[in-house]
């Protein structure tokens, strides 16, 4: 199918066999319908927008992408059977005002803004979705939400500075490891935070990795984290205000704080605050669970 500049509008659902791939430059109107490309390889090297009202497009093999993707509306992109891989030129974009789900994906080649929204309107939920970096990434505009377990790795830094907050839903789980280095912490412009967690059932996996807390600082509140095998965790801050705080002191904000058996938190340098109602909410179940405070931490 190759879109030559135009536009398709589809009233049904589209299946591609294997030999059926899409072209662009172009855009799809696919509303509540559902596209399937099963294609065990396409290398989608031009740009297409897709436009949907809870549609939904299904990859069953690898796709290559070198070209950007935008999607308009409330589209969801599954890919339970496939890959999604990054290639240079290539983008997912969330455009203003959509709402873009990415479910059931392992997404290679992440860098750069190559995963985006196109300004604070926007918004991308991930579900059960792992994505593997290949370079420095950022995160500057719209918000992200994470849905059952979804894991980040590679040895880059990601940055997080949008002025809208992120979120770990219930009952979900965010891994970030592969020596990946976080950075994030309130919007300069606003004060929003970076991060909500919504309950106890929300929990941040660290593991391997590095936790830094911008300038701005931070809060977390009503989640959990684990700290799993080696950990750097440091504030950016001048004062406790702009550090790392977790809980309220309200019972209803408290962060529960959890070390595995062999964990090593080291804590090198700014301001930590513990501020939950009750004292026994930075815990480990094992002697063998570390945590090492450096000379420039407070």
């Amino acid at each position: 199918l190759t879109l030559g500049g135009g536009t398709v509008t589809l009233e049904n659902d589209l299946l591609l066999y294997p030999q059926g791939i899409i072209y662009g430059p172009g855009r799809i109107n696919f509303g509540n319908k559902r596209i399937q490309i099963t294609a065990q390889q396409y290398n989608a090297h031009t740009p297409i927008t897709w436009q949907a009202s809870d549609g939904t497009l299904v990859l069953d093999g690898q796709v290559v992408l070198s070209a950007p993707w935008t999607f308009e509306g409330n589209c969801k992109i599954d890919a339970s059977k496939g890959k999604l891989i990054l290639a240079t030129g290539g983008a997912i974009i969330a455009a203003s005002g959509s709402s873009l789900t990415l479910q059931n994906m392992r997404i290679d080649g992440v860098k750069d803004q190559n995963i985006r929204c196109a300004d604070n309107t926007a918004a991308i939920t991930m579900v059960a979705t792992d994505l593997v970096f290949t370079g420095d990434a950022g995160f500057h505009q719209g918000s992200m939400k994470f849905v059952a377990n979804n894991t980040w790795s590679g040895p880059y830094e990601f940055t997080y500075d949008s002025a809208r907050t992120s979120t770990v839903d219930a009952n979900a789980q965010w891994r970030v490891g592969g020596d990946i280095s976080l950075l994030m912490g309130r919007n300069p412009i606003n004060g929003a935070e970076p991060l909500v967690v919504v309950d106890n059932t929300s929990i941040i996996r660290l593991g391997n990795c590095s936790f830094t807390s911008l300038p701005t600082g931070m809060r977390l509140t009503k989640g959990h984290v684990i700290f799993d095998k080696e950990i750097f965790w440091e504030s950016q801050s001048t004062s406790t205000t702009s550090g790392i705080v977790v809980g309220s002191g309200l019972p209803a904000d408290d962060f529960t704080i959890d070390f595995t058996p062999g964990s090593l938190l080291r804590f090198n340098a700014g301001h930590f605050t513990y501020n939950n109602s009750i004292p026994t909410l930075f815990r480990s179940s094992s002697t063998s669970a570390q945590f090492v405070r450096g000379l420039g931490s407070q």
